[in-house]
């Protein structure tokens, strides 16, 4: 199967250039954005040339090693795959999932730590330890919880 091919127009891409030195680091090349940004001082944005076009996959069918299958997930990673994409696109870095360990899928407790992250009082040391013990106390609940279930599989209806 091929892709089709983006048909939108090609994006000029501008390069900052120092008068007298071609050879910048970044600090010095921000400063150029800036200066050129006010009107001022050794910098001049100038058309490199090069433009940009989404690539075109459509003849990659003959290259080696390649098919139109080769990113598919495989049978049986489904889950797991779906937990990796909502870690990344659902959750935020003051955030920790308490999953189980074999059945990623099965998430027991979301933990915010935005209070613990936003307390300016607390040092990156106290922030760590104030986490670790959040996730222990919260590790000890839900371990509780499943043993009394565990515990009352025999009989469901003391459950409730």
């Amino acid at each position: 199967m091929a892709l089709a091919q983006s048909e939108a127009p090609a994006t000029v891409l501008p390069q900052i250039i120092p008068e007298n030195n071609p050879d910048i680091n970044e600090g010095e090349e921000k400063q150029l954005i800036t200066d050129a940004d006010k009107g001022e001082g050794a910098g001049e944005v100038h058309n490199t040339g090069t433009y940009w076009k989404a690539p075109d996959f459509s003849k990659q069918e003959s290259a080696l090693g390649w098919t139109s299958s080769v990113f598919d997930i495989p049978p049986g990673f489904h889950r797991r795959m779906n937990f990796w994409i909502d870690i990344y696109t659902k959750y935020t870095t003051h955030e920790a999932l308490l999953h189980d360990a074999h059945y990623l899928d099965i998430v027991y407790k979301i933990l915010n730590f935005s209070d613990i992250d936003n307390n300016t009082s607390l040092s990156a040391y106290e922030k760590s330890k104030a986490k670790k013990k959040r996730i222990k106390e919260e590790k000890i609940k839900i371990r509780e919880q499943l043993t009394r279930i565990q515990k009352l599989e025999d009989t469901p209806g003391k459950i409730l």
